[in-house]
């Protein structure tokens, strides 16, 4: 469903639809892509991401919100996206900056909305060395409809 860039030396895997491009499998830098699940109901990007923030903040509750941005139309069966920045303490005890983009598209004629959503992550101290990849990498995606 899309073609990216990547660095070289950088591991892909694969689960359940979820990409994850990594430096090192052990450590905690990584793009993650889920580009397509089809949800019930017409969610916007905002309530989802609010909804993965409020999970998240269960596992790590020092998360703390650093961004946020909204694109939320009035009407509901218009795409809408959203967008976090925040940190938390992970299992090692290192602080880890994670950055989520979300997009929602209603599906036309039908009771649900098709999600995607790509997360960054790195320790906090090293963010400013991987943020120009993660943008690169996010500059170099292309999305393609199956044949």
């Amino acid at each position: 469903l899309f073609t990216i860039f990547y660095p070289k030396g950088w591991k892909v895997l694969r689960q359940n639809g979820l990409t994850v491009f990594t430096p090192d499998v052990s450590g905690p830098v990584s793009l993650s892509l889920f580009p397509s699940i089809e949800v019930a109901g017409r969610v916007s990007a905002v309530k989802f991401l609010q909804s993965h923030l409020a999970d998240e903040r269960a596992k790590y509750p020092d998360l703390t919100v650093v961004r946020w941005r909204e694109d939320a139309p009035k009407d509901p069966s218009a795409p809408s996206s959203a967008q976090a920045v925040w940190t938390h303490t992970g299992e090692r005890k290192v602080l880890i900056r994670t950055w989520t983009i979300v997009g929602a598209q209603p599906v036309p004629s039908a009771t649900s909305t098709v999600m995607g959503f790509v997360l960054c992550q790195a320790r906090d101290r090293e963010w400013r060395r991987y943020e120009p990849i993660f943008n690169r990498m996010l500059q170099s995606l292309v999305f393609a409809r199956p044949k």
